[in-house]
Order: C-alpha cells, then sequence, then structure tokens
C-alpha cells in the first residue's frame, strides 16, 4: 500500500491524507492459489469456466478482506500492468505446485510456456502487458474488484488505468471497466496513468474515457532520459561523478524536461476538459522542487511512489 494526498485548491494544505494507493499486481501475487489459477489459465490452451471462476472467487475474497482493512480511507485502486513473461511459472516450485493442485503434467506446463514465451520473444513483445491481449482476466481482475468493494463495505473509490499509449487499447479496457462499475452499487470513478511522453503528447484523446490523469514521472523520466531506474547506481553515478548530472534524474524534478511536457500536457489536458483532476506519482514528484511544481500547478493527486 502507498499512500496518497489530495490537495485543496488553491492553498497547498492537505484535504486527505489518508488515502492508499493500492496495487492488483499484488493481489495477483497475494495467494499462491490465486497465483496458481492464474498460471494454469495462461497455460491453458481451452478455456476452462470452471479454473476461472475459482481465480474470480479467491481474487474476491482477497479484495474484500481488504477493502474491510482499509474502512474510512480513500482508496485508489491501480490495475493490472504486470509484463506477461512475469506471470508465467518462473521456479521449478511453480510448476510443481501448478501441477500438484490441478493434477497435471508439469513437463506439458513448461513446454507450453516455453512456447508461449518464445512466441512473444519471436514478436519482439516479451515486455507485453497481458491487459489487452487477455482481456478475460482483466474483465475478472475487475469483478474481484467490484464485488470485493461491495463485500468490504466500500462505498467509493477510484480506479487507477496504466496507460502503454494506444488510445484504441485504452478506450476499449476503459469501456470494459464502466460497463463492470455499471452493475454495481459502488461509485467508481476511472482514472489513466500517463506513462509515455507519447501519450502525454496525445492525452486530450484520453480526456472523454477518464475522470482524472496521473502522470508516472518515475517512467517519463526513464524514457526521456533513456535511462532506467535499475542503471542508477552505475550509470548515473559515473555521469554525477564526471559533473554531466548534478543529481540523479529520479530523485529528483528536472524542471527543464520533464516540467516541460508536464505543462504542456496539463494545459492541453485542462483546455480539453477544466474540471478534470490531475495527479502525479513517482520520487521526482515528492522531491521539494516537485511538490513546488504541485502547488504552482494546481495538481490535485500527489501519491507518493509507483510501487
Amino acid at each position: 500500500m502507498q499512500r496518497y494526498q489530495y490537495w485543496r485548491e488553491p492553498r497547498v494544505t492537505m484535504e486527505d491524507e489518508n488515502g492508499l494507493l493500492l496495487r492488483s499486481d499484488d493481489r495477483l501475487k497475494d495467494s499462491r492459489v490465486s497465483r496458481a489459477s492464474l498460471q494454469k489459465i495462461l497455460l491453458s490452451p481451452e478455456e476452462d469456466v470452471g479454473l476461472e471462476k475459482q481465480f474470480e472467487k479467491t481474487q474476491t475474497e482477497l479484495w474484500t478482506d481488504l477493502f474491510r482493512q482499509c474502512a474510512g480511507r480513500t482508496i485508489m485502486v491501480r490495475l493490472p500492468d504486470m509484463l506477461f513473461d512475469c506471470l508465467l511459472p518462473q521456479t521449478d516450485e511453480e510448476f510443481a505446485c501448478i501441477a500438484a493442485m490441478f493434477q497435471c503434467a508439469e513437463e506439458e506446463l513448461r513446454q507450453e510456456a516455453e512456447r508461449l514465451t518464445m512466441r512473444h520473444r519471436l514478436c519482439c513483445c516479451e515486455a507485453y502487458h497481458f491487459d489487452a491481449q487477455y482481456l478475460r482476466l482483466f474483465e475478472l481482475q475487475i469483478r474481484s474488484i467490484m464485488h470485493g468493494a461491495e463485500r468490504g463495505g466500500c462505498t467509493l473509490f477510484s480506479m487507477l488505468l496504466p496507460c502503454g499509449g494506444n488510445v484504441d487499447e485504452i478506450g476499449l479496457l476503459c469501456g470494459l471497466v464502466d460497463g463492470i462499475a455499471a452493475e454495481s452499487c459502488v461509485c467508481c470513478s476511472l482514472g489513466i496513468e500517463i506513462a509515455t511522453p507519447k501519450a502525454a503528447c496525445e492525452v486530450q484523446q484520453y480526456i472523454g474515457f477518464t475522470d482524472f490523469l496521473v502522470f508516472d514521472t518515475e517512467a517519463l523520466t526513464q524514457k526521456m532520459y533513456g535511462i532506467s531506474e535499475g542503471d542508477a547506481v552505475d550509470a548515473v553515478s559515473y555521469y554525477m561523478k564526471n559533473g554531466w548530472f548534478e543529481q540523479s534524474p529520479f530523485c529528483s524534478f528536472d524542471q527543464t524536461g520533464l516540467g516541460t511536457l508536464l505543462l504542456f500536457s496539463i494545459e492541453r489536458a485542462r483546455h480539453k476538459k477544466h474540471e478534470i483532476r490531475i495527479g502525479l506519482m513517482g520520487k521526482p514528484a515528492c522531491e521539494p522542487v516537485g511538490i513546488a511544481f504541485c502547488r504552482e500547478s494546481k495538481v490535485d493527486i500527489l501519491c507518493e511512489s509507483k510501487g
């Protein structure tokens, strides 16, 4: 769980310091049964309705408990964003667990996992996210969240949908979320997470799908610099040692690059929909310069951390 805050405009005092950002990716890993069921669904060449129902039931129970634990808090749920290959079993223990749980041949599971992994690599999409390709799994997760909110006594929360930069994909996923939410008695607002410079530049295309936008400053910084945060220890330290960086861009707010992109995108978003709420997430946004940017730009939501 990560805390997030709402900013009260135009003052900088906080309206709600008890907000929680919950990652649905974590719920997929919370239970061995839930993770094994998901992996078995991915590794099954044919649809298994019974297995899908069991997966949804397990996930609903997890979300029900979580919403009960978070009673009285303002909740934002970040929807699945795991890489496809990360969902497949990785260890001998995982393969053995699935084989024993579902009474199937372990070797067949390994062969199917290898086939799927190789297919994605041959298509140059090993980093492909599963949402659009596996809409049924995405739908099961949304239904589990909504049912969990109902049973957990939550009447109002927000969902945050990670954006890969394709407006057609986002429209499809948002439509699916809206349709499921309409069947529930829980009031749910939907936001889109902007994590690529392309999505930030085309932000006006997403306005019709969403109630709010959250800009992932860590992901944007990585893509603008062409350096992953995982390389920061070596590459960024070397750059700083040679005076090329004054400080790590992942621990500071780059006003020239990141700030300019955000100002451009926020202005376009508000021009299209004046009342849209704007949020920032990630370490750069929570540094002193980033917080000053939030004040000056009248940002509504500040998430302390992405993950």
